[in-house]
């Protein structure tokens, strides 16, 4: 999960990362699913087997008749990015391992994550411990779906051990 096609560090950094498996590991089939757009949208295209782009827009057509739906009680929106039935079509493809590149979207990982009964949630923590509560008040509700912690410094690995006994 990538928050944002922009260049900023996590996203360089699951870029590169993407791009390596990509060449050195090619029998892994790695799919991305981005938050928000930004110019780095292609290259993540090219290094990837699926981008979902969930922050595209759907035609006016479309938006209308999954609003009425919406509205009527046929579909749901799970979270403020993804409906049901996305959902649904996201674990029909039996995903192994969901690797969130931030903090953020982690609910919609965690959603993911049971929804689509994916066994794995790995959380690439960039943040420090203010900017974690400014995102997620109530960080300890997601910390027992995580089942792998990636912390970017000694710093970072500290706060998530000292206050959350990672």
């Amino acid at each position: 999960i990538n928050s944002v096609c922009s260049r900023n560090g996590s996203t360089l950094l699951l870029l590169n990362f993407l791009s390596w498996i990509k060449s050195n590991h090619p029998e892994i089939e790695c799919h991305v699913l981005s938050a928000t757009g930004g110019t780095l949208s292609s290259e993540f295209d090219s290094v990837c087997s699926k981008h979902y782009k969930v922050y595209e827009k759907k035609n006016l057509i479309y938006r209308s008749i999954r609003y009425v739906l919406r509205k009527s009680g046929v579909i749901k929106l799970q979270h403020r990015l993804l409906y049901d039935y996305e959902i649904a079509k996201i674990g029909r493809n039996k995903y192994d391992i969901i690797y969130n590149n931030t903090i953020f979207n982690l609910d919609l990982s965690t959603i993911l994550k049971v929804n689509c009964s994916i066994p794995k949630m790995i959380l690439h923590v960039h943040e420090m411990q203010n900017f974690i509560n400014s995102v997620h008040p109530r960080f300890e509700v997601f910390v027992p779906s995580v089942d792998l912690f990636v912390a970017v410094s000694k710093s970072v690995k500290g706060g998530l051990v000292r206050n959350w006994n990672v």
